[in-house]
């Protein structure tokens, strides 16, 4: 690997911007080799390098701010912060040639550089997890674009805001109106088209569609309705529902509580101890075992569609399976129509050029914010360089 130089006789800006070349190395180490280069030239040392100004240069020029109506009639507008959508984006293509190679290859494979844009909400808390503090959650904004070849990347996803929930309780219509407010700003400053020189000269390029991505617990807030806590499913998954399920919550008397990657390494692991050892051997439990059997193929099939760029076809089928053999092992008294988002699948993904797109990606970037030492005060927001 190339070794890095920097020069005593920089600036200490200069020379923290050098290092943070260097993937891997943190803002605090950074600015432990820059205060050493200090103390030897001008027998000083200090805290290098430690405004936003500084650390943050470049995603401070792309921050804009507006101010939303508070819930209570006579209360104070709550401002929020967000990144300029055509700002944050020249940012990111300037510094990611990943994400500038990435894009280009999108945008030449569709007419006349129309984009599918993809809005990540999700919630979370920043610092402790065994101890989390309620002042410290937030909702997290994350964009990239359907067409992108490496959505599995995290450095294909840009973070274009942080709002606290303490915050969000505040502002009247919640978090549904703060996203609806940024993706209004967005629309303004782009809907003549975005300028991004991806290599061979500046083009514009346009935002044909929006796909808002979240959990069930995301899209409830993002529009304001009951979803996975509703006694219904939506019309275009009752009738296919209505056999399988009642109005019944299924409870179980411990969950899992493994991450997404813990419980992707697991699944196989039980499915296999299942068959090779369990099934033939135990009495009672074969409907069970079917159940969690089909299970698996659903998961199986999921997986071939993300990384091997199978067909989606028959994934519905898969999933019908799955939820009769559910239904049998478990009796229908005791479920709950949950599972009719997933029943779309198949149908979202013949809409979204084939993708499967799911949550996992953009919530493995919650690293990043949940590693911030936050400040008590509900105004600070955490700027988040691009990365």
């Amino acid at each position: 690997m190339k070794r890095r130089r920097i020069d005593p006789q920089d600036a200490p800006a200069a020379q923290f911007n050098e290092l943070q070349n260097i993937r891997g190395m943190t803002n605090n180490a950074r600015r432990e080799v820059v205060a050493a280069y200090t103390a030897t030239t001008t027998g000083r040392q200090g805290r290098m390098a430690a405004a936003a100004t500084q650390v943050y240069s470049n995603s401070l020029e792309a921050l804009r701010s507006v101010t939303l109506p508070a819930a209570e009639d006579n209360g104070k507008g709550i401002q929020i912060y967000f990144f300029s959508l055509a700002d944050q984006l020249a940012a990111k293509v300037d510094r990611c040639k990943l994400f500038c190679e990435s894009l280009r290859r999108c945008r030449d494979a569709l007419a006349d550089n129309k984009l599918e844009l993809i809005c990540y909400v999700d919630e979370c808390t920043a610092g402790n997890v065994v101890h989390p503090d309620p002042q410290r959650k937030a909702h997290l904004l994350y964009i990239s674009f359907v067409q992108m070849p490496l959505l599995s990347r995290e450095t294909q996803w840009l973070t274009m805001s942080v709002l606290r929930t303490a915050e969000m309780q505040r502002v009247k219509g919640g978090i549904a109106t703060a996203l609806r407010v940024i993706l209004e700003c967005w629309h303004d400053e782009c809907e003549t088209g975005i300028a991004l020189d991806l290599g061979n000269g500046p083009r514009m390029h346009f935002i044909a569609k929006v796909l808002l991505l979240a959990d069930a617990e995301g899209l409830r807030a993002l529009s304001g309705t009951k979803g996975s806590s509703g006694t219904k499913p939506c019309g275009l998954t009752l009738a296919q529902l209505r056999a399988c399920f009642n109005e019944k919550l299924l409870k179980k008397d411990a969950d899992y509580r493994g991450d997404a990657d813990q419980t992707m390494a697991a699944f196989p692991l039980l499915v296999q101890f299942q068959e090779e050892i369990l099934r033939g051997q135990v009495d009672g439990l074969d409907k069970e075992f079917d159940s969690l059997l089909a299970l698996s193929a659903v998961v199986h099939k999921l997986q071939k569609c993300k990384r091997a760029g199978d067909s989606v076809e028959g994934l519905l089928q898969l999933q019908e399976k799955h939820l009769c053999a559910f239904q049998k092992a478990y009796d229908k008294t005791k479920t709950r129509p949950k599972q009719h988002y997933s029943l779309h699948l198949e149908e979202q993904a013949r809409m979204w050029s084939g993708r499967i797109l799911d949550t996992f990606t953009p919530e493995r970037k919650h690293r990043v914010f949940k590693s911030q030492e936050l400040d008590e005060r509900p105004s600070e927001v955490p700027a988040l360089e691009v990365q």
